[in-house]
């Protein structure tokens, strides 16, 4: 298999890193990292959504690490990754149409308060519960948000 994933070129490779995902193990997390820092982007994008079907802990920091990945789609497919072990809620204040769906928001862009308010009155709770969700959020995914000072 390790052959295979050196083949960024063909399915092949893209077919051994979706193997290496749904078994999960200690051993097949550390081929995925291994192959970040000499993949292209669709590699890399495939290695992201691979480490976050993995559900194992030790694919976590791997994904935190790619959200100051370069490439804003790879940032944002790793929150999505990260956000399959939250509450429904949270997943859906991640995601650009408030849906909990791909695509997913990108670390490196800011989020404005009037989509904190849009995401409020979709969901019918309060800015202020959002606003705290967000916050919470930001210390975790490294989300910018508008209404706080940046560090």
């Amino acid at each position: 298999m390790s052959s295979w994933l050196n083949d960024s070129d063909n399915n092949e490779g893209q077919l051994a890193i979706i193997a290496l995902g749904n078994i999960g193990n200690d051993n097949a997390i550390e081929l995925l990292v291994s192959r970040f820092a000499d993949s292209n982007v669709s590699m890399r994008v495939i290695i992201v959504r691979a480490l976050g079907r993995v559900g194992n802990d030790r694919a976590i920091e791997p994904l935190i690490a790619r959200l100051c990945d370069i490439d804003g789609i790879i940032r944002s497919d790793a929150v999505e990754a990260l956000s399959n072990n939250l509450d429904e809620i949270d997943k859906i204040l991640l995601s650009c149409y408030l849906d909990g769906e791909n695509p997913f928001l990108d670390p490196f862009k800011e989020i404005p308060f009037k989509f904190a308010a849009r995401a409020a009155d979709r969901l019918s709770i309060k800015v202020e519960d959002v606003i705290s969700r967000y916050k919470a959020l930001a210390d975790r995914f490294h989300l910018r948000l508008a209404w706080c000072a940046q560090k």
